[in-house]
């Protein structure tokens, strides 16, 4: 009888991939979730802003975004409507990755808030760089999912 001995699979260590999709708090208390990313890259989620994220009855943002699905720590941008005024907010931003497996998210936003003129555009736009995004602890990220799901994301 034939023999071959010992099997081995041999692999090749891959590189760690930043993943967008999931539970994100800001440095300053924002909180995200982000939907499972198409092929083409594209991703939906929540957007709990700051003076919302206490409020328990005040319903989240949505949000829509696009990110590079070729990179280990890939560049993407989203942006979220206020439904209770006339502004939008948009984040670019890119996921990064440390030897450990943490990652985080670095984004720079824009918000334009509607004017009644021209001559008010001045006022119109707020922006902040520099804005950090580490991944949120796993036991809080499941409650933020369930909630997430009730909402058919």
């Amino acid at each position: 009888a034939f023999h071959p001995g010992p099997l081995f699979l041999l692999t090749a260590s891959l590189p760690l991939q930043c993943d967008l999709s999931g539970a994100w708090r800001s440095s300053m208390g924002c909180r995200i979730v982000v939907s499972e990313l198409s092929e083409a890259g594209e991703f939906s989620g929540l957007y709990h802003p700051v003076p919302m994220a206490s409020k328990a009855d005040t319903p989240p943002l949505l949000l829509r975004g696009i990110q590079h699905t070729t990179q280990e720590q890939p560049t993407f941008g989203f942006t979220v409507k206020w439904h209770f005024s006339g502004s939008v907010s948009v984040f670019v931003g890119q996921c990064f990755m440390d030897d450990q497996g943490e990652e985080t998210l670095q984004t720079t936003w824009l918000l334009r808030k509607e004017v009644r003129s021209l001559s008010a555009d001045w006022e119109a736009f707020r922006w902040v760089t520099g804005h950090r995004r580490p991944r949120k602890h796993p036991q809080l990220g499941w409650v933020i999912q369930s909630f997430v799901q009730s909402f058919s994301l």
